[in-house]
């Protein structure tokens, strides 16, 4: 890829989530059935397109939800669900997350005079905290999207366009890991870049850092 820009998913993509959101999805949600909720049952419902934001997916695999249009947030039971899995998230498992991605590699793109961004379902409080305590250095204010920046969220492609506008990018691309990146990038008309299989990509990497391998 020709590419001035790079914009990064967080989760499954920079931070590896499987003891943090992923697990107080799994947590939350076995609260509220009243039994073990296996891993597995959480990738199968964040395969879902628009099973993005991590709170509707908790809701959805506690009530049996297969799509993200049956989602009710005005609900009690989505507040009741929402509030068990901050309580777990906030309360310890967000310092269980690890960084993914090498230092050397966000050194080396903004070297090769590539633009950083960032596009996420996080609250910005969250992103800001794991960026701000694992890689400080690599990311301005102005290019992180978050789920406060835009009134839309992935799959839609407005905060992909957001973050391309505020990056001053022509030909920015997108990596991601879930149907919802996937979706969103197209939509956008970008590239997109995947970290797993499965999805519908222009490029396929098998981890985040290879990105210096697919780009000019």
């Amino acid at each position: 890829m020709n590419v001035d820009g790079i914009i990064f998913d967080i989760d499954g993509v920079l931070v590896d989530v499987s003891t943090s959101y992923r697990e107080a999805i799994r947590l939350s949600a076995g609260d509220f059935l009243g039994r073990e909720v296996e891993p597995s049952e959480v990738d199968e419902i964040k395969r879902i397109p628009g099973m993005n934001n991590d709170w509707d997916a908790a809701y959805a695999l506690s009530l049996g939800i297969k799509s993200a249009e049956e989602i009710e947030r005005e609900s009690e039971e989505y507040a009741r669900i929402k509030g068990r899995f901050q309580e777990l998230y906030l309360g310890g498992l967000r310092d269980k997350e690890r960084l993914l991605i090498r230092e050397d590699t966000l050194r080396e793109l903004k070297a090769r005079g590539i633009a950083l961004g960032i596009v996420t379902g996080r609250p910005r409080e969250e992103a800001l905290y794991v960026l701000g305590n694992l890689v400080p250095e690599f990311f301005g204010r102005d290019c992180i999207i978050a789920m406060e920046d835009c009134e839309y969220e992935k799959p839609d492609a407005r905060p992909l366009k957001l973050a391309i506008k505020r990056m001053g990018c022509k030909n920015p691309a997108y990596v991601g890991d879930t149907a919802s990146d996937a979706i969103a990038a197209r939509s956008a008309g970008i590239p997109f870049v995947s970290v797993v299989g499965g999805l519908e990509a222009d490029i396929r990497i098998n981890e985040v850092n290879e990105i210096l391998k697919v780009i000019e």
